[in-house]
């Protein structure tokens, strides 16, 4: 009978009726209806066609173990300021056209009022917006998440899918006046991605590029404050003014910030971030700040210049020769990659004086599993023109991870 009555109304007058006569539980009754229709008359072969030729659905080409020790890093780096969260797969319907105005139709929306989530920036927003509203309104939120998005956009560059993994950083305060408090999150958040990209491609000329965008007191602040503070804890990442953007302008409002590396010659954008107005809106105060930023996890690990993986792997990574891993990881056949031995208490990268125990071919892995000289050996995998490997010493052994 409920049926009944609203297929009445949509006969009627149906684009009315969906549009703006049927409440939310009718609309989704009647999708929910009509879905399960239609799904009823799927056979098994369209399923599997629709696996093979649609490319929302189609797994990712990342291998997760790789992926998954890259993204264990990320946390372990991550300051003990910001919260973890796990975020659902789905948020409200509208939370990126109404928090971030982007157009829905690059989101995968659902039956139940609800989309996928397409950028985890968004969803962070309103979760530190939720957690400011219930108790803390006085003190700085951080949370940080790392998951799969999917968006419905076509991409024509090579490389680029319907779905990938992003980190995501989300700070929300209150405004203390002078953008001091746009400053503090803004450097918090450039100092780690700053780490981030020295341990993961120092080799790759890493760069974080800063833009503002209309707000002469945040562009002071960058050069007395954020600038100063950013530089002096690492100086393989360069920090520099790119005054002539205007990609995110709108999007972001007084700042962005980006993440770049070098590879193959071109400029490869591995993260974004800036200043919103995200919580402001969320919880109707003008005084709330926010600064979201985010980098792709697939791109550090394909341009990652050294990976660190568990000998049980290597079978499952394909690697049998220096170049074996390079499909593995997206990074083109012919690279001059090479694999040493290190113990555990040394963390390498590319470009030193310390000479590996051992180098390349098939044998380096049973050599791994059959030494008792190293103390819980690993295979260290470089990309470098160079004989040697940099070794220095690694802090998670016998330090508090930053």
């Amino acid at each position: 009978m409920v049926m009944e009555r609203i297929w009445r109304m949509v006969t009627t007058a149906p684009r009315a009726a969906l549009e703006q006569q049927l409440s939310p539980t009718d609309l989704q009754s009647l999708l929910l209806d009509v879905v399960r229709t239609r799904a009823g008359r799927v056979t098994p072969a369209r399923v599997l066609r629709r696996w093979r030729e649609d490319r929302l659905v189609r797994p990712a080409s990342q291998d997760p173990r790789v992926l998954v020790k890259v993204e264990a890093r990320l946390w372990e780096m991550l300051p003990g300021s910001f919260v973890g969260v796990e975020l659902s797969p789905v948020a409200p319907l509208g939370t990126c056209s109404a928090v971030a105005t982007v157009n829905q139709n690059r989101v995968v929306s659902t039956v139940r009022g609800s989309e996928v989530v397409a950028d985890p920036t968004n969803a962070l927003a309103v979760e530190a917006a939720r957690r400011r509203a219930d108790g803390a309104r006085w003190d700085r939120v951080d949370v940080a998440a790392c998951h799969r998005v999917l968006r419905t956009q076509a991409f024509d560059a090579p490389g680029l899918a319907a779905h990938f993994k992003l980190f995501a950083l989300v700070s929300s305060a209150r405004d203390a006046g002078s953008c001091a408090t746009e400053a503090q999150m803004l450097t918090d958040h450039l100092r780690y991605w700053s780490r981030v990209l020295a341990e993961f491609v120092p080799t790759r000329r890493p760069r974080l590029v800063f833009t503002v965008f209309d707000s002469p007191t945040l562009a002071e602040r960058f050069a007395d404050v954020i600038a100063p503070t950013v530089t002096a804890e690492l100086s393989e990442v360069d920090l520099v003014a790119d005054r002539g953007r205007t990609q995110g302008a709108g999007y972001y409002t007084h700042a962005a910030i980006g993440l770049r590396a070098q590879h193959g010659g071109e400029e490869i954008d591995l993260g974004d971030g800036g200043t919103t107005t995200w919580t402001a809106a969320l919880l109707g105060n003008a005084k709330e700040r926010c600064v979201v930023s985010c980098a792709a996890t697939e791109r550090l690990a394909m341009l990652s210049c050294c990976h660190k993986t568990g000998h049980p792997l290597l079978p499952a990574l394909g690697l049998r020769s220096a170049g074996g891993l390079n499909g593995a990881i997206g990074l083109p056949q012919g690279s001059s990659n090479s694999i040493c031995l290190r113990p555990r208490h040394w963390r390498g990268h590319c470009g030193s004086r310390y000479r590996p125990a051992a180098r390349g071919g098939p044998t380096s892995a049973s050599m791994l599993a059959d030494t008792q000289l190293l103390r819980r050996p690993r295979l260290l995998i470089c990309q470098r023109p160079h004989r040697t490997c940099q070794m220095a010493p690694d802090r998670s052994s016998s330090e508090p991870a930053t």
